[in-house]
């Protein structure tokens, strides 16, 4: 203790700063230069302890240096702390304590040092630090560039998977679920959280596959198939749910960046149902913009050309690949480039370019009117990325709406020159628009101000109304164009004519508007009509002189063929009468008979004449009964067969069996027949053959052939047959008389009963007369049955008669046929009884003396018990009918 006591004792000391009185500025600098190093050596160690703290990866060897070091520099700071104390307070002892301190740590600092400095030429200096972490940056930046990368593969397999819609699942390396998308969900009917960790097979169920059946590893199956992720297979996935969906299927195995062990395996599928909708799709739109007449084009949003079809290379007459890459500023003429940076920036703003018409230039400098529709082209995003531009040649239709103009005017120029109005009526809702030549075709000067269907047809002449009505309807509903002639009434009353014609415009079937013209056709119709007036009386001269020219060839000829029978009528007669030839002489029998033969022949040219004259009239009388064909064909040939012997003529007749049922007038069919025989034996040289077919003609007509082997006639002269008084020429009236009324009255007759004739022939061979007759005529044979018990014997007949003997002759010979007649004298008396009585029959005196017995019928027509009883008109004189 005394020591310790002695060591740190003051006494004898004298502090430094007594010493330095003399000199005070250099105290103060030693002590602001001990004070600056002290605190100095007590901020480093401060700086090393917390460095070594921070920085853990420091050697033990090195941190214990530094912690020596530390307390070597902080002892130091201590001694010159104590020095700057000892200037003031003499305690010397404790600065020689801490010099010792800070001796002992240095040295022991030293020490350690040493054995370090080895070491630490062993660390990379500075460059090697600096190179080493520039590869460590690099290698940091490289992992993150991999992982980034890694990172954008995975979503940009996912965005691509979405897009294409196509399902994923990936397996490890026994097989089981470790991923699937949305679709894969979809397919499947597993969510993910639930395929996870099940096999793969189970998840993926495919038709024709049993779970039970499927390997136990299918990563195995897979690499001992060699399947790869480019094998296709058609698959049909079978859903959770039932689902089936055909799918297109690729499935790989997975493996370890170096190719080597197999991870597992990953389905990628598509479902090609609708990727093949619309592959098609796709196809059928492409082929309609490269079929398209039009030139479609599209174009970046800088103005390069990115498509170009057919209608485009034969539009511009650049090829797709002369154009596409290039801008499409070259179809563009000069004055037009400005209008390409308009559509562009228009496009660029998303604003829409309405369809306009413009210029542009061919590959070989022409310029083209085109009309040019702009449309966006738009990425998946919906930003445009380009437009399409559809352009269509309308140089034609430039020339055609010039020429349709031209049309127009000349159109218009001449309906105003031939007074014609147009116009248009709507079927819709009625309405017209129309010129104003239309409204002076009714009578105004100014266009009115409405007009429609029901206006014009109060227009027109109510008399005509009906049947102009009636053929516009007509035309409506069949479609067709609808032209009328009428009169129309004007304003002020007058009458006028009218043209019109009209057009029915049709859609999808139905009526819309109908187009049309009118013009006045007064005028037009007064000429006609002063036109058709002279032609009617110019062709009725004709007539009259024709028919005068007939009536002297008729009296002509009648007079010739009347002359001949009444010259040997008269001849013979004469003869007779001066008993030129005995009774008892063979000839006066053979004279009578040529008077007797004249005679018949007289009355048959009369009769003849008589017919023909009623058949003008329409008053020729048929009287139908069931006819056997056969016999009255024998019949005729009977009543010629003179004629035929006296030529040596064969006549062979020929009826089809069981052509019967006939019910016709037999002695206008024999007066028919013995026309056609007589020519043929008139016209057949001797020796010749006639033959007579009948055979039927359908189920209600017959057939009747006459075949002769006779001259024939010449073509030019078969018209001329059946007409009135034609005879062929003067050779043949030589050598056969006649009128020329045989076929004439036969062509009359048969077509009065609904039949025809005709003939066919030649010069040389012979000709083929035939007609044609319905099988039934006139009342049938069950009417004419009705008729028969109407009037059967038992019955009540009047008589009315003027000539009391004739009256007395007449009810004389209907009692005795079995009737009960009474008579009546008179019209009056015979009306009143008709009136009062209904009798089975009248009849009737046509030559009253009071009243025409055609008058008295008319009366008892009008009513009463008798007025729809058979009438008999009984008539001894000629009398001239009135029209009917």
């Amino acid at each position: 203790m005394d020591g310790l006591s002695s060591f740190f004792g003051r006494n004898g000391f004298l502090p430094h700063g007594y010493c330095f009185q003399w000199a005070p500025d250099l105290l103060w600098s030693m002590v602001g230069a001990d004070a600056l190093t002290a605190a100095a050596y007590f901020s480093i160690p401060l700086a090393i302890v917390s460095f070594v703290r921070q920085r853990g990866a420091v050697g033990p060897q090195f941190k214990g240096v530094a912690w020596l070091f530390s307390a070597f520099i902080f002892a130091c700071g201590v001694t010159h702390v104590l020095g700057v104390w000892t200037l003031w307070r003499p305690d010397y002892g404790l600065l020689a304590m801490a010099k010792v301190l800070t001796a002992g740590i240095s040295t022991v600092t030293a020490v350690a040092l040493w054995p370090l400095i080895p070491r630490a030429l062993k660390l990379p200096s500075v460059g090697q630090l600096q190179a080493a972490v520039t590869a460590l940056e690099a290698e940091v930046r490289q992992r993150r560039t991999a992982e980034e990368q890694v990172v954008d593969i995975a979503q940009s397999l996912a965005v691509t998977l979405a897009s294409i819609e196509a399902g994923f699942i990936a397996a490890d390396a026994t097989g089981r679920v470790t991923q699937m998308n949305a679709v894969a969900e979809s397919v499947t009917g597993w969510s993910r959280a639930q395929a996870l960790g099940h096999p793969v097979w189970e998840v993926f169920s495919r038709e024709g596959h049993q779970a039970a059946d499927e390997p136990s590893n299918p990563v195995q199956e897979l690499t001992e198939r060699g399947v790869t992720i480019d094998t296709v297979q058609e698959v049909v996935a079978v859903g959770r749910h039932g689902l089936r969906s055909s799918l297109e299927l690729h499935a790989g195995l997975t493996r370890a960046p170096d190719g080597g062990a197999v991870l597992g395996l990953v389905l990628v599928f598509r479902d090609m149902t609708r990727l093949n909708q619309v592959e098609a799709e796709r196809r059928r739109l492409a082929a309609i913009v490269e079929s398209s007449n039009d030139a479609i084009v599209g174009k970046a949003l800088d103005g390069r050309i990115t498509n170009w079809n057919g209608g485009a290379e034969r539009l511009f007459g650049y090829t797709a690949e002369e154009a596409v890459g290039r801008p499409v500023q070259m179809l563009f003429p000069v004055a037009r480039e400005a209008e390409e940076m308009r559509i562009l920036a228009d496009l660029a703003r998303g604003q829409h370019v309405p369809a306009f018409d413009t210029q542009r230039l061919a590959k070989d400098g022409r310029l083209l009117e085109v009309s040019v529709t702009v449309s966006p082209i738009r990425d998946a995003a919906g930003r445009i990325v380009g437009a399409a531009k559809i352009a269509r040649d309308v140089s034609h239709q430039r020339q055609a709406e010039a020429a349709l103009r031209d049309s127009e005017a000349r159109l218009r120029f001449a309906l105003e020159a031939g007074q014609i109005g147009d116009w248009d009526l709507d079927l819709v809702n009625g309405t017209t628009r129309r010129s104003i030549r239309h409204d002076r075709c009714f009578g105004y000067d100014t266009l009115q101000p409405q007009w429609d269907l029901a206006i014009f047809l109060c227009h027109v002449h109510p008399d005509d109304r009906e049947a102009v009505q009636g053929v516009f309807d007509l035309a409506l509903d069949e479609q067709r164009p609808w032209h009328v002639e009428c009169r129309v009434v004007w304003p002020d009353g007058s009458l006028h004519w009218i043209g019109a014609d009209g057009s029915v415009l049709i859609d999808r079937g139905r009526p819309l508007r109908m187009l049309g013209i009118v013009t006045d056709i007064t005028q037009a119709r007064q000429a006609e009509e002063t036109r058709l007036t002279a032609q009617r009386l110019e062709a009725e001269n004709l007539q009259y002189q024709a028919a005068s020219r007939m009536k002297s060839q008729f009296l002509a000829n009648m007079s010739h063929e009347l002359r001949t029978p009444l010259n040997a009528i008269i001849g013979f007669a004469d003869l007779l009468h001066a008993g030129a030839v005995p009774i008892t002489s063979p000839k006066h029998h053979t004279f009578l008979g040529h008077i007797a033969t004249s005679g018949r022949h007289l009355l048959q040219l009369i009769n003849d004449v008589l017919d023909l004259s009623k058949v003008e009239a329409g008053k020729l009388e048929f009287s139908p009964e069931p006819v056997n064909l056969t016999r009255l064909v024998g019949d005729v040939g009977a009543v010629l067969h003179t004629g035929l012997q006296r030529k040596h003529l064969s006549l062979q007749i020929d009826v089809e069996p069981g052509l019967d049922g006939l019910v016709l007038d037999p002695a206008r069919l024999k007066q028919a027949l013995f026309n056609y025989l007589s020519n043929a034996i008139k016209f057949t040289p001797e020796g010749g053959r006639i033959e007579v077919r009948a055979h039927g003609q359908g189920p209600t007509a017959f057939r009747i052939e006459v075949h002769d082997s006779g001259i024939g006639i010449a073509p030019a002269d078969l018209s001329r047959l059946f007409v009135e008084f034609q005879q062929l020429d003067a050779g043949y009236s030589k050598l056969h008389q006649g009128t020329g009324l045989g076929l004439a009255l036969t062509r009359r007759m048969v077509q009065a009963q609904g039949g025809s004739v005709g003939v066919i022939s030649a010069p040389g061979a012979g000709s083929v007369f035939h007609l044609v007759l319905p099988r039934q005529h006139g009342k049938t044979v069950a009417e004419r049955a009705d008729l028969a018990d109407a009037t059967a014997p038992g019955r009540r007949l009047l008589v009315m008669h003027g000539d009391p003997g004739q009256q007395a002759e007449l009810a004389q010979s209907l009692n005795a046929a079995g009737f009960d007649v009474d008579t009546a004298a008179s019209s009056g008396e015979a009306l009143q009884q008709a009136q009062s009585q209904s009798y089975a029959g009248l009849t009737i005196d046509l030559a009253q003396p009071d009243q025409t017995g055609l008058g008295v019928l008319a009366d008892i027509r009008r009513g009463g018990p008798s007025s729809q009883s058979p009438v008999l008109a009984v008539s001894m004189a000629i009398v001239s009918l009135p029209a009917a």
